[in-house]
């Protein structure tokens, strides 16, 4: 590098005086320069193959030796290259190659991917140093994958250590339904469903896995509903309500995974639950539905132009929901009194006047006929 930058160094000198003519200085710059340009063209060379390959980590590292090859790239394409090579082509001097625009592109390109990844292949030569378990290796190869999902090199090692786990799956399989692991082998289902494999684990291995699993799970299943029904029993007996209902639903998944019907022994065992909380729900609606119809009813004797009918109407369908509130009960008979009085009054009034009219007809007629007898 030191060379390199001291040849361009040289060139820009005699460049900016324009000091271009013939001398040794010049001839020996031009060689020079080209001397020094085939060692990074060809190494630019390699890292655009490595690149085609899939293969950027080896590019990258091939990079990075010293000295840096991006940077010797920016030396050869200094300032006023066009000018240097036009010079000294007219002294027949050797002109140096110069880089790839597309290559010295693809390898920025192979920076800025890497970046995102560097904290995993921290992570990934730390787990070979210490001789990690090849599953957290694997894993971190899956993430690096998800980063970088065409990367071979990647591919390539995670396909060798899917072929390990394979066969490591299959032995703790087996442990697994030896030793009465159903919880383990439920992992395993779930390791050959979920994982993103490069390379798929055998169907025969992934079927017999789900046919172990299945009985598994039940197993699984019917050991935790004999767990939680003691749990639910105590809960409701304590009027827990909301922790009888929240295990409740997951008892009720149980009983959907299992065919439970109501029949089943677990389930018969929760009816008086579910009657209490299907109770304490009715108890619920209905003093909705009474505070809706006294709401309802405040509104009518509110009005000034109501019927006693309507009255009586709406009460009689609050009282059939559960005894009135005193304070509401209150004002129904002050509203009632009010108007059985203003009628009784009114009745009084047309009674009279009915009164005064016959007496006043009464007397009309004893008046007629004394006349008539006088005459």
């Amino acid at each position: 590098m030191s060379n390199l930058s001291q040849i361009t160094e040289d060139i820009q000198t005699l460049l900016s005086v324009g000091d271009l003519g013939k001398t040794t200085q010049l001839e020996r710059l031009a060689r020079d320069l080209a001397l020094e340009s085939r060692p990074i063209l060809d190494r630019l060379k390699r890292c655009e193959d490595f690149l085609q390959k899939g293969l950027r980590s080896e590019a990258l590292h091939l990079a990075k030796t010293e000295p840096d090859l991006l940077d010797s790239i920016n030396l050869l394409d200094f300032q006023d290259r066009n000018v240097w090579d036009q010079s000294i082509a007219l002294y027949g001097l050797p002109i140096a190659g110069r880089p790839s625009q597309e290559s010295a592109a693809a390898l920025n390109q192979a920076y800025a991917d890497e970046e995102p990844l560097k904290p995993l292949l921290k992570k990934h030569r730390i787990l070979a140093l210490s001789r990690a378990p090849y599953l957290d290796r694997m894993n971190v190869i899956r993430e690096m994958l998800q980063i970088d999902p065409s990367n071979i090199a990647f591919q390539e090692d995670l396909a060798t250590f899917e072929r390990w786990r394979i066969e490591t799956i299959r032995t703790e399989m087996n442990d697994a339904k030896k030793n009465n692991k159903p919880t383990k082998i439920l992992e395993l289902l779930k390791e050959i469903d979920e994982s993103p494999w490069v390379n798929s684990p055998p169907p025969h291995i992934a079927n017999e896995i789900r046919t172990i699993s299945v009985a598994a799970k039940r197993e699984t299943l019917f050991h935790k509903a004999n767990a939680m029904l003691p749990q639910i029993l105590f809960a409701a007996k304590a009027k827990d309500e909301n922790r009888c209902r929240q295990m409740l639903v997951e008892m009720e998944q149980i009983a959907a995974e299992m065919g439970w019907t109501s029949s089943d022994h677990h389930m018969i065992q929760l009816q008086t639950i579910y009657s209490w909380l299907k109770s304490l729900d009715q108890r619920r609606n209905t003093e909705f539905e009474k505070e809706i119809a006294c709401s309802e009813l405040e509104e009518i004797l509110a009005r000034q132009n109501v019927t006693e009918e309507s009255i009586l109407e709406k009460l009689t369908q609050v009282e059939y929901l559960g005894p009135l509130p005193k304070g509401l009960e209150r004002q129904v008979n002050e509203k009632l009194g009010r108007m059985r009085s203003g009628s009784a009054r009114k009745e009084n009034t047309i009674l009279a006047i009915a009164l005064a009219i016959g007496a006043i007809a009464l007397v009309v007629f004893v008046v007629v006929i004394i006349n008539r007898s006088r005459g």
